[in-house]
């Protein structure tokens, strides 16, 4: 809330046809947890790695997540 003006007066305003703002709502309710732990991880090509390998690692979590890794 409160941006619109920005948007329309900045550079990119003319991509903006109709702002409207609003209320982002339930954010509130996000859960973190401490004890996620590495269940698998893979390279770029779908190789499985024993551990951080130099590069893009894939790394698959005990509660479902998947991310993108960078190891130098």
């Amino acid at each position: 809330m409160g941006t619109r003006d920005d948007y329309w007066l900045s550079l990119f305003g003319d991509y903006f046809e109709n702002i409207v703002e609003f209320d982002a709502t339930g954010i509130d309710k996000t859960t973190t947890s401490t004890d996620v732990e590495e269940v698998a991880r893979y390279s770029v090509n779908g190789q499985r790695l024993v551990g951080p390998t130099k590069g893009l690692n894939i790394v698959k979590y005990s509660d479902g997540s998947v991310k993108k890794v960078v190891v130098q």
